[in-house]
């Protein structure tokens, strides 16, 4: 008797797998789980809040793209840019609810703010005419002020970018759609990232 089996009783290999037959979804399937009912549930009443000023088949249209890329990922808010952020088949320019804004572009910017106001049936030109910044984050914070007197708020999402992004939100909704959000592990703020 050696002195390997002395320490180790013998055994130098690992027992057998109980269960020999995993198919490789199985597998997959225990390293990225599948979403669930409740998340999904959670998914759709946000997106039915940032959308709601969107026409109903609209709204529907992307909300069943979002949820569609939602359980492909493990990510919650990637779907979301993916699914409205995409400039063949997300969200028509004339109706943009969902904001990305170049960290440097101060004009596109104004542009995009305007167009997603509009959406809101807000008067863009009459606040953004009043706002006087001279950098995007500077640009939001007027924004949102402006919007405040609106009864609107400018909601910040984490992208994980260099990019700004966000939603106009009634401020009736604001504190759901934060909880909603926060349960789904996106973070969001009323200050920019």
């Amino acid at each position: 008797m050696s002195i390997w089996e002395r320490l180790f009783g013998g055994r130098f290999t690992a027992p057998p797998p109980e269960k020999e037959d995993v198919s490789d979804d199985e597998i997959l399937r225990e390293l990225h789980p599948r979403p669930s009912k409740d998340q999904k549930a959670a998914l759709k009443l946000l997106m039915e809040l940032l959308l709601s000023k969107l026409p109903t088949s609209e709204r529907e249209r992307l909300t069943k793209r979002i949820l569609r890329f939602f359980t492909q990922t493990d990510d919650t808010y990637g779907p979301i840019q993916s699914g409205l952020l995409n400039p063949q088949r997300g969200q028509k320019q004339e109706q943009t609810m969902l904001v990305s804004l170049d960290w440097k572009d101060l004009n596109h910017a104004k542009q995009m703010l305007s167009i997603a106001a509009s959406a809101h049936n807000l008067n863009p030109e009459e606040g953004l005419r009043s706002i006087d910044a001279n950098t995007v984050p500077d640009l939001l914070t007027e924004f949102d002020e402006w919007l405040q007197k609106h009864s609107y708020r400018f909601l910040h999402f984490d992208s994980k970018s260099d990019n700004y992004e966000g939603f106009i939100i009634e401020s009736d909704h604001l504190a759901e759609v934060m909880k909603i959000a926060n349960l789904l592990r996106i973070r969001t703020s009323l200050k920019h990232f």
